[in-house]
């Protein structure tokens, strides 16, 4: 029951880490894949190693997956809390993932969205401030 907890708090805090290396930034948000580029050039610059498009299962594909951590990032232009929700219980489910971060450019995705999912760690960020 300790090592579960550890392992939550640890995981959480790297979501925290994460958060905050992706929100010092400016990003083009024009569209998912231009943030997605943008995303990943400043994961690349601190380090990270993340894999785009990364095949979960049959029909879930996280846009990011960093396999040093276990963490998953999905990013989000438009859509529903409701929608983000549902695809980020699916990713969840998936053995090799420790952790989830939503990345979105609406509060009203992310707002009210649980600490954890599916037991398994979950932030989200808001990136207004830091945008074009």
């Amino acid at each position: 029951m300790l090592d579960g907890f550890i392992r939550l708090r640890s995981m959480s805090m790297a979501l925290d880490r994460l958060a905050h290396v992706l929100q010092g930034h400016r990003y083009d948000h024009t569209t998912e894949k231009h943030l997605q580029d943008g995303l990943a050039t400043v994961l690349a610059g601190a380090g990270i190693v993340a894999e785009r498009e990364h095949h979960l299962g049959p029909g879930d594909i996280v846009d990011f997956f960093l396999p040093n951590l276990g963490i998953g990032i999905e990013v989000k232009v438009g859509g529903t809390c409701a929608a983000a929700t549902r695809q980020i219980h699916r990713y969840a489910q998936h053995a090799g993932i420790e952790a989830l971060l939503l990345v979105s450019t609406k509060w009203a995705v992310v707002r009210g969205m649980p600490p954890t999912i599916a037991g398994k760690p979950f932030g989200s960020i808001v990136l207004l401030e830091s945008m074009l």
